[in-house]
């Protein structure tokens, strides 16, 4: 509860994949709404998914194979052509969309948040519009060798999934507590406590140091931490 927590904090509060929609709605009451509706839907959504999990347990008892397969196989081998094509379409449907908005998070952060801030030359809106395009295509493939890399995990692929967002969750999450919880803290403070989270982050996940439900929260202690110091030394300084 308390990992899924924190976990949920970070994916629905500082993630540019959700806040960019959270944009979208046009002011400030219109994104409270969504975020809180899209709160009680993902609530829906995951007691469907267990319960569909009892079911198929109850159908087939225990089998020789990833969890992650089952279901697919059951679409295939028991429920009838068309039933079974909506629902494809449907799984097709959502990774498509979830894919296209995880690129366009990625590319909005990389052009708006990375490049056009750091070099003075002022960008048309014809520029920004290309560099989009070509960051688009990078991510896109990055994306693509990143799925290849993962193909043959012998993982659940909701557990990798979660687990890898997980790893920078709590960097970022961090960084934005850090901005609330220490009034004093700067830029500097911030970037230092980010990677400092980062950093630690990978010494815990290849020591194998906790479960990936607590990624999020340690990475959140150690960059709010690291942050909250570096913030202190920087008052002595000044």
């Amino acid at each position: 509860m308390l990992g899924g927590a924190f976990l949920s904090m970070a994916s629905h509060g500082v993630d540019q994949l959700v806040v960019q929609r959270l944009l979208a709605t046009g002011n400030l009451k219109s994104a409270q709404k969504s975020l809180i509706t899209s709160g009680i839907i993902v609530i829906i959504q995951f007691s469907l998914f267990l319960v569909i999990g009892i079911l198929l347990f109850a159908y087939y008892g225990k089998l020789d194979m990833k969890s992650d397969e089952i279901f697919p196989m059951f679409i295939l081998k028991e429920i009838p052509v068309i039933p079974a094509g909506i629902i494809i379409a449907g799984l097709l449907a959502a990774a498509m969309s979830t894919l296209a908005g995880s690129i366009s998070s990625i590319t909005s952060a990389t052009v708006y948040d990375l490049l056009i801030p750091n070099f003075k030359k002022s960008f048309t809106d014809d520029n920004k519009l290309k560099l989009s395009k070509i960051f688009t295509l990078v991510w896109a493939v990055v994306l693509i060798f990143s799925a290849f890399f993962f193909m043959n995990t012998s993982r659940v692929v909701v557990e990798l999934a979660l687990s890898i967002a997980s790893f920078t969750y709590g960097a970022l999450l961090g960084t934005f507590l850090l901005g609330i919880i220490v009034k004093k803290a700067g830029q500097r403070d911030a970037i230092i406590a980010f990677f400092s989270g980062i950093i630690f982050m990978t010494l815990v996940i290849s020591f194998k140091l906790v479960g990936w439900t607590w990624f999020t929260l340690v990475g959140v202690i150690c960059t709010v931490s690291v942050g909250a110091i570096s913030a202190k030394f920087s008052a002595k300084k000044v």
